[in-house]
């Protein structure tokens, strides 16, 4: 009987350590993710959902250097949509 309540404690201690291991290792990192459009970028709006699903929990931040007006109109309705993106021109970037 002993043997078996060893057992228990063991593979629930186990348990408890994995579940540990992965909430630090993998769920409980909110990192930021940074991503920079390029002025000859046309597939922004797939990049950033692309971004969306691999960080699901991360806050978006979207360097823009597009000229383009376009992608300029696509990441501004992200940006609305999502309030997780956040959107900085090149012109206000810190030097």
């Amino acid at each position: 009987m002993m043997i078996v309540l060893y057992a228990f404690a063991i593979v629930g201690a186990l348990s408890l350590c994995a579940f540990v291991y992965r909430r630090i290792m993998h769920g409980n990192t909110h990192s930021p993710v940074i991503a920079e459009i390029p002025d000859s970028c046309e597939n922004a709006e797939c990049i950033i959902r692309c971004l969306m699903c691999q960080n699901p929990r991360s806050e978006i931040y979207i360097i823009n250097r597009s000229k383009s007006n376009e992608t300029n109109q696509i990441l501004q309705k992200l940006c609305m949509d999502y309030e997780r993106i956040h959107i900085a021109d090149e012109q206000e970037q810190p030097v």
